[in-house]
């Protein structure tokens, strides 16, 4: 049997921390059944010598078992009642140092001048994110008259007076435990010449 840790909610309307290795007996304690039917940030950390669950940051079990294989995540609802199990996001450790999204071509329908970069993101202390742009007369991304990669800040006036446009994201982190930026959305401005 593979090692399992999680968050159950039990028949009489408690929360449960188990963590079973699969060789020897499962660890559970029970939690504050105040943590159910409301949301909350769930954290399960697994070290090679402990497990230890948090609540919206603050620790409410620690169990001495390491865990050494690598694990998966998955959410379950198995009670039958009319509430539902939902997930907002997952977040996986450690994390990339970092990772690149690449767009597919912008179309503005026209020849424009490109004007201000403008993106929603959360940067927190030791991460970054860095924005390039290219632009070209085709729809053929990198093709033939597309100019190169240019690095454009946030806020900034994207350099190019073309129909096409395609950018890129590098994001970066120095924890790889703590610390992730996020882009929600990234707007392009451009007015037609």
């Amino acid at each position: 049997m593979a090692s399992v840790s999680r968050l159950t909610a039990t028949s009489g309307g408690r929360l449960v921390a188990e963590t079973d290795p699969g060789l020897t007996s499962a660890q559970t304690t029970a939690l504050s059944a105040t943590l159910l039917g409301a949301p909350h940030r769930y954290t399960i950390d697994w070290t090679s010598s402990a497990v230890v669950f948090a609540v919206d940051g603050v620790t409410v079990a620690s169990h001495n078992r390491g865990v050494a294989a690598n694990l998966r995540i998955a959410a379950k609802d198995s009670v039958l009642d009319s509430s539902s199990l939902v997930v907002d996001s997952a977040w996986l450790t450690p994390y990339a140092a970092s990772g690149t999204y690449t767009s597919v071509v912008v179309d503005a329908g026209a020849t424009v001048d490109w004007k201000v970069l403008t993106p929603t993101a959360s940067i927190p202390a030791g991460t970054a994110l860095q924005y390039e742009v290219r632009t070209g007369p085709s729809a053929t991304a990198g093709g033939a008259d597309w100019s190169a990669w240019a690095t454009v800040a946030a806020l900034a006036d994207i350099p190019g007076t073309q129909r096409y446009l395609q950018y890129r994201v590098t994001l970066t982190t120095t924890s790889t435990r703590n610390a992730a930026p996020t882009l929600a959305s990234l707007q392009l401005g451009y007015t037609k010449p």
